[in-house]
């Protein structure tokens, strides 16, 4: 369904690949990604889980709806921050804003980090930035050299 599309409740949403989603999506957010899916279906004797293809496409799908939905919110956070400016006599287009992050772990020894923005007069995310020291690309050129050493 796309952003802008009203919901219809004639058009199925109950198929059979909907409950894959459905367990990818629960699953990914308390941690658990292809293997314990797969673990999960088998000691729930539910199913043999999912492929390795079906479980990258389905991923990609919600990577996707996650995507455009977020940035439609942040769209509608921006224009509603620059009413808000214009309504108390600053430029629309100079916001005050808060910032916010986090890490993945303390003591500064994460990998991962995230940070956000928020309009100082709506309260609302108006910007996200995710940033990884981790490079897959890296790691794979010092396993490739590595190998080669030997």
């Amino acid at each position: 369904m796309r952003v802008n599309e009203k919901f219809n409740p004639d058009r199925s949403f109950h198929t059979g690949y909907e409950i894959n989603r459905r367990i990818v999506f629960v699953m990914r957010l308390l941690g658990v990604a292809r293997e314990g899916i797969n673990i999960f279906c088998g000691l729930m004797d539910i199913s043999q889980g999912l492929a390795k293809t079906t479980y990258d496409q389905i991923v990609q799908h919600l990577y996707t709806a996650s995507k455009t939905m977020f940035e439609s919110v942040c769209k509608k956070a921006v224009e509603e921050e620059k009413e808000l400016n214009i309504q108390n006599e600053r430029p629309a287009d100079r916001f005050k804003v808060s910032g916010d992050g986090s890490w993945k772990k303390r003591g500064y020894t994460s990998l991962y980090g995230v940070t956000t923005l928020i309009g100082y007069y709506s309260g609302k995310v108006i910007d996200l930035n995710v940033k990884s020291g981790y490079c897959h690309t890296c790691t794979i050129k010092k396993k490739h050299i590595e190998r080669r050493r030997v």
